[in-house]
């Protein structure tokens, strides 16, 4: 945090170094004149013709008229800068709207060179004669609201001097704002040195505009791309608004006027209040987007609405009226400013993210609001601050947008990592349950074919042999009456067992890979039910070794073996086409069972049963995936494809079994 407070002070210090890099003399004007001969203009010295200047109430008075000494009968003196509303002359105390002369002798330093006024700020309208030469007019001034034309600019009139005595003259009027005469001191200096100073003071104001721009822009533009953040929107409308107002306002110099010199007053004035009224609401705004639970959402709702209302007003209103309702809204601002920054000291004691940086930032642009507002409102007289305040304030959004940003990337990073640790995690999990569920299927399949063998070598020999007997006895007992009937009987009962007996171990051990194929297991599973269903059913293999030898040919089995079930049950399929393909794909081994049935489209289009789940685990678990789809024209496609190692070169290996 230290950093960012040196930084601050570098700005401010910055800012304080281009507003008073001129020198200025202390000299002040007594009775109508003031001596500015220790003003050492070569080293760049400059002075501020404060002071009593002669003051001709109601008069608009021209040099002619000091020559030939036609002039009123009481001369009096005005204090300079300052309002001549707030001067009463015994018990006359003038009004705010009006007209008068104004008048000052310059000993100027000695030598002939050209000097410089620099005129900041005259509501409404002056004439400059200096030495009875007319050098500068700034509107037109009149005795009333229809004769003046208003008209405010930066204004730096030129002339020679030999080091004779000046005499300055200025008609003023006002009949337009709620202050008249000369309310900002008129600077007195070198020509190149007035000039130089307001090229810098302008590069300075163009920066902090250029800034305000920049960064409202770019608010937006982030609020484009993420809407779920609606604080860049308030901030990216706040910079912008203070962009216009900084552009009309007499803070800035009216820089506007150096590309649009034909801008009227009456346009600009305007738009520079409504833009400074929308602005509160909106900054109040962005603040309580950022910390809701701190700023009071009742505060927004009035805060715009009374920015409406000034805003409706400002259209509407007359320059006098708006510049006599801007007090007002002064007060307003001041106390939702007020409101604001206790706010967030209590979110930056909270340690809310970026409270304390936008803190420090609010703290400069506050202090230089008041300091603006004072000093448009005539309690005091300082430079205008607001540009270096609003600067601050950009730079410490733009150091708590950084830092949010980096802590969110922070805890981005930390979450992929912690991501990553738990995908690995799950990852090695994944693999250990999938080599359990192949270890246990393995020891079940083993087990079965245990069974399998003993049925087969046990008791469907020992089953066997009693059927050889019985035949032996069905022999010699054949038409003895009730004795051989009984034994053909028993014949026939020992006949079936040794079907079921051996149906019964084939079920449990399918694929003898030692004596049988996977190819030979399909021949005999494909005809058995056609024989037992009646239905059609074609096998076609094409294979690239004349065995198949994939190590998961039982799995493989039992999902064909399920696939035909289906079809049987839940079909109604009248025939049935079974393929077994590696030759379109020699990594792979594709079984493909597809049927002419009703479909999954008449049937229900679940997730499937006990069947489907089945097929679905055992493909899983040999690495395969498993597909169910509707078949073209009618009927159901079952596709299993099954990765295998074993690759031989490509030969025709095509069997067809179709009956």
């Amino acid at each position: 945090m230290r950093r960012f407070w040196y930084l601050t002070g570098l700005c401010l210090f910055a800012f304080f170094c281009v507003g008073t890099s001129v020198e200025v003399a202390a000299a002040k004007a007594m009775q109508g004149e003031i001596d500015l001969r220790s003003v050492d203009t070569a080293k760049g010295e400059t002075a501020y013709l404060d002071g009593e200047w002669e003051f001709y109430w109601g008069h608009l008075l021209e040099p002619a008229d000091f020559a030939e000494g036609r002039l009123p009968a009481v001369r009096t003196m005005l204090h300079v800068p300052s309002s001549w509303s707030d001067t009463s002359f015994g018990a006359q105390e003038l009004p705010t709207l009006g007209h008068a002369t104004y008048r000052l002798k310059i000993i100027p330093p000695p030598g002939k060179q050209e000097f410089g006024l620099r005129m900041a700020d005259v509501s409404s309208a002056f004439k400059l004669w200096v030495n009875g030469r007319l050098v500068m007019e700034n509107g037109i001034v009149g005795d009333s609201l229809r004769t003046e034309t208003e008209y405010r600019a930066l204004r730096i009139p030129r002339f020679v001097s030999n080091g004779e005595p000046i005499e300055l003259l200025m008609q003023v009027s006002n009949y337009h704002y709620r202050y008249g005469g000369l309310v900002v001191p008129i600077q007195f200096g070198a020509s190149r040195i007035l000039d130089v100073a307001q090229v810098m003071r302008w590069g300075l104001i163009f920066v902090v505009i250029g800034c305000l721009l920049v960064m409202g822009i770019y608010h937006l533009v982030l609020y484009l791309t993420r809407r779920c953040m609606v604080s860049p929107l308030y901030f990216g409308f706040y910079c912008l608004l203070w962009t216009i107002s900084s552009l009309c306002s007499s803070a800035s110099d009216w820089i506007i006027r150096v590309y649009l010199p034909n801008l009227t007053t009456g346009f600009l004035y305007p738009l520079e209040m409504i833009s400074l009224f929308v602005s509160i609401p909106v900054g109040y705004a962005f603040f309580h987007s950022l910390y809701p639970q701190e700023f009071s959402a009742r505060l927004r709702l009035f805060a715009a609405a009374a920015a409406a209302v000034f805003s409706l007003f400002a259209l509407v209103a007359s320059p006098l009226a708006l510049s006599r309702a801007v007090p007002w809204f002064y007060i307003f601002s001041m106390g939702v400013m007020g409101y604001a920054l206790i706010r967030l000291f209590k979110a930056a004691r909270l340690k809310r993210d970026g409270a304390r940086l936008i803190l420090c930032g609010f703290l400069f642009v506050g202090a230089a609001g008041m300091n603006d507002m004072f000093n448009d409102m005539q309690i005091i007289h300082t430079p205008w601050m607001i540009p270096a305040g609003m600067f601050i304030f950009v730079l410490f959004q733009a150091f708590a947008l950084a830092h949010r940003y980096s802590m969110a990337f922070q805890s981005i990073e930390n979450l992929s990592d912690k991501l990553e640790e738990q995908n690995a995690d799950l990852q090695d999990e994944m693999a250990e349950r999938t080599r359990l569920e192949r270890e246990i299927v393995h020891v079940s399949e083993e087990e079965r074919r245990n069974i399998s063998r003993d049925l087969h070598d046990g008791m469907c020999q020992q089953l066997t042999a009693a059927r050889l007997h019985c035949s032996v006895l069905e022999s010699r007992y054949a038409g003895s009456g009730p004795e051989g009937a009984e034994i053909a009987k028993l014949a026939i009962l020992l006949e079936e067992s040794v079907d079921q007996a051996y149906e019964l171990s084939r079920g449990l051990w399918p694929v003898e890979h030692d004596a049988r194929s996977l190819v030979s297991s399909l021949e005999e599973l494909a005809g058995r039910i056609q024989v037992s269903q009646g239905d059609k059913i074609a096998l076609q293999c094409e294979l690239n070794c004349g065995n198949c030898c994939n190590s998961n040919s039982n799995q493989i089995y039992s999902i064909a073996k399920e696939a035909l079930l289906n079809s049987l049950k839940h079909a109604s399929a009248q025939s049935i086409r079974m393929t077994l393909d590696c030759c379109s794909s020699p990594s792979n081994l594709i079984l493909r069972v597809e049927d002419d049935g009703v479909g999954r489209q008449v049937k229900s289009l679940s997730r499937g049963g006990l069947g489907t789940r089945i097929m679905a685990h055992r493909a899983r678990i040999i690495g395969g995936l498993l597909s169910i789809s509707d078949r073209a024209g009618g009927g159901t496609v079952v596709e299993c494809i099954v990765p295998c190692s074993t690759w031989f070169r490509p030969q025709d290996a095509t069997l067809d079994v179709a009956e």
